[in-house]
């Protein structure tokens, strides 16, 4: 987390966190409070999340905000602000390069670097890692 932080990085952890050991929660919760003023790169992992879970727990939060209003009144500017990615830009698929990138991200956990062996990370010319070190 220092280098994280030394580096600018704000983390954020989207999913069902609750279902973590209390332990592991207050430690992301603590993460997160800790970086939550960086502002030279949202770091989101996605643990214990999917997208199904998001979209129910996004309608639960609209009604909870909304309990007057009728399921059939929400529209998706509204459930947008309630999913868990809320707060963060929408993300730029419009080229290939960057669903690579960000599928290389999603995969291997490093951005894409020209010694990486996955193919979305570098092409179709795959090149050898010059060091074996992690």
């Amino acid at each position: 987390m220092k280098s994280l932080a030394d580096a600018g990085v704000r983390l954020r952890v989207i999913g069902h966190v609750a279902g973590f050991a209390p332990e592991l929660q207050l430690r992301i919760h603590a993460a997160e409070a800790a970086t939550t003023n960086n502002t030279a790169v949202t770091l989101c992992v996605a643990a214990n999340y999917g997208g199904r879970w998001d979209v129910l727990e996004a309608v639960k939060n609209w009604q909870a905000a909304n309990p007057q209003q009728s399921v059939t009144e929400l529209t998706e500017a509204a459930l947008a602000q309630h999913l868990s990615t809320a707060s963060m830009p929408e993300l730029d698929f419009s080229s290939a390069r960057a669903v690579s990138n960000a599928l290389a991200i999603f995969c291997c956990g490093k951005v894409p670097m020209p010694s990486c062996t996955l193919p979305m990370c570098c092409g179709p010319t795959l090149t050898k890692p010059s060091s074996t070190k992690p």
